[in-house]
């Protein structure tokens, strides 16, 4: 293998004309990023119900690197640093005890690891639901378990308890103060809006909430301060027609209102909430983009994807084909903080066939993102923190053991890294100015 190495750099020095005596800088100074050009997508939907005066206009970076050709191969000489071939980062690398984040970790205990669970993360708080193990003999209507547990002091607080005999629950995790629950049992299908620092219930409504409005919040709710996005169906009252809709429920008042038709599966997304249109996904701000992973825009030799759903900001890449050296992906994410401003912000770019998987960008700026291969393997996670006033990063590349069993989660606040094998959970947070600190909870 050395032998190729050294075979493929003697054709590379000469292709590109080089003595091959070149020194190679090993500082760490920020990088810039590719040349772009200016191109505009040109999607202009119709601001969804509710939402009015916003100008949506999106520019896609695009890199115009001169393709290879007969004359040479363009090796964008510059800085480089040891984790090039991997990542080059815009900004400078630390130690991961160097970050400017704070880290925590959690271990959940072994009486929930013995129950069936599903768990969600936000505010550093973890939000889990516990049944009993369904044998393969036979099957359990055990009551839902719905637990709070503080990830910064491991206090776990029991905030609701299902009734015998229910069917089937869905529990929608609305945040520190409410829990939305969908019960079926042998009355009917319910909706449950319950205090979470209670469990006393607020609200009760039947799905079928009247003549127009069916709630589904199995099929996608959130709640984003006091109130909650429901997906469900509106009959309209001319053409006695159903249409997927979206409907606001106040959670101070308990007053269901239609927030727009032909939308569904409310979420976290790019801006605090999105939603699904059709074939496209949506936000406040009018951005788009498809529904599909394979969904795409290929400009000349690039192939951009941008993704709106779970990350507080908008994040883009840029695909870049290079014939004999593969591909590389530039990282990049929209600031929105401002009216009509969807300014791309450069993070960084991937080695050659490199690839980037689940970029997640939290409103403090701390992102995420795997760096692998094509089928995905990888122990490799990018961590880092953007500085908005020096327009770069400072970041870490981890090596995360057992991989294959971690789950990356953002919310507005953080990341968590959940080993749904062993129970471990890392959670990655910080303010404007944290200096960063560590500790561990069991």
């Amino acid at each position: 293998m050395k032998h190729r190495h050294i075979a493929l750099f003697t054709a590379l020095t000469l292709l590109c004309g080089c003595s091959g005596n070149t020194e190679v800088s090993t500082s760490s100074e920020a990088v810039t990023a590719p040349e772009t050009t200016a191109q505009l997508i040109t999607q202009e939907p119709e601001a969804p119900a509710g939402v009015t005066d916003i100008a949506y206009t999106t520019e896609v970076p695009t890199d115009t690197t001169t393709a290879p050709n007969a004359a040479g191969i363009n090796l964008e000489a510059g800085d480089w640093t040891k984790y090039d071939n991997t990542f080059k980062l815009n900004g400078t690398w630390c130690d991961p005890e160097e970050l400017p984040v704070s880290k925590l970790e959690y271990q959940l205990p072994e009486k929930f690891l013995e129950k069936d669970i599903s768990y969600s993360f936000a505010n550093g708080t973890m939000y889990l639901s516990a049944r009993n193990k369904v044998n393969s003999t036979s099957l359990t209507n055990d009551p839902l378990e719905v637990w709070y547990i503080d990830l910064s002091t491991g206090e776990e607080k029991l905030v609701y308890s299902g009734q015998e005999g229910d069917i089937h629950e869905y529990v929608e995790y609305a945040g520190e103060k409410y829990l939305g629950i969908e019960r079926v049992s042998g009355n009917g299908t319910e909706f449950v809006v319950a205090d979470a620092l209670t469990g006393n219930e607020l609200y009760k409504f039947p799905t079928d909430y009247s003549d127009n409005i069916c709630l589904a919040p199995e099929s996608g709710a959130y709640a984003v301060y006091d109130t909650m996005y429901v997906s469900g169906e509106y009959t309209l009252p001319d053409l006695k027609k159903s249409v997927d809709a979206i409907f606001t429920l106040d959670l101070l008042t308990g007053k269901i209102d239609l927030f727009g038709i032909n939308m569904s599966q409310p979420a976290y997304g790019s801006g605090n909430l999105c939603w699904q249109e059709g074939n496209t996904i949506t936000n406040l701000f009018g951005e788009t983009w498809g529904t599909n992973d394979f969904d795409c825009i290929n400009i000349e030799r690039q192939t951009v994807i941008r993704n709106i759903k779970g990350s507080y900001y908008t994040t883009t890449e840029v695909q870049s084909y290079a014939d004999v050296l593969g591909f590389k992906t530039a990282l990049y994410w929209t600031i929105h903080d401002f009216p009509n401003d969807f300014t791309q912000r450069f993070i960084g770019e991937t080695g050659y066939s490199v690839y980037p998987y689940d970029l997640y960008f939290t409103q403090n700026c701390i992102f995420s993102v795997w760096l692998g291969d094509y089928y995905g393997k990888s122990d490799k996670l990018l961590l880092g923190k953007f500085d908005k006033e020096a327009d770069n990063s400072q970041a870490a590349l981890l090596s995360i053991p057992d991989a294959e069993n971690v789950t990356v989660y953002a919310d507005k606040n953080a990341v968590y890294l959940m080993n749904f094998q062993t129970g471990n959970v890392t959670m990655y947070s910080g303010a404007e100015g944290d200096q960063g600190r560590s500790g561990t909870v069991r």
